[in-house]
């Protein structure tokens, strides 16, 4: 036996009611859904499903801190290793990524980041016969 048909019996309900009572659920669902959507009910407790421009502010806030955090966490490690690598190669290499955080770290931070001593000396070519 059908759910529908075991619903009918049970309830003693004929087709024609079964479909009423499904429609008028229906309207009713999407009317609460729009409503809600809307705003109109949070009179009622129910909270609008939509960020507002203020929660926005705050996202964007957030993440702007989590970049900058993490392009400065990453710019000292890469700044240690570019310190301690002695192969000229490897270290332009560490230079240029260096360069590129602290360009990264311009635009979204707003901030400056300072070049340590290290940093400020260039690489130096080694020459075939140095270590």
């Amino acid at each position: 036996m059908d759910a529908e048909r075991a619903l009918s019996l049970g309830l003693g309900l004929r087709t024609a009611h079964w479909r009423i009572l499904v429609r008028v659920g229906w309207v009713l669902f999407v009317t609460f859904h729009i409503a809600r959507a809307a705003g109109w009910l949070v009179v009622f407790g129910f909270a609008v499903p939509f960020a507002s421009a203020t929660d926005m502010e705050d996202l964007k806030r957030a993440a702007t801190i989590t970049a900058r955090l993490q392009i400065q966490d990453e710019l000292r490690a890469q700044e240690y290793v570019y310190c301690r690598e002695t192969d000229y190669g490897r270290r332009q290499v560490y230079f240029r990524r260096i360069e590129d955080l602290r360009e990264e770290l311009r635009e979204v931070a707003k901030i400056e980041w300072p070049e340590t001593k290290c940093a400020q000396e260039p690489p130096k070519q080694q020459t075939a016969g140095s270590p």
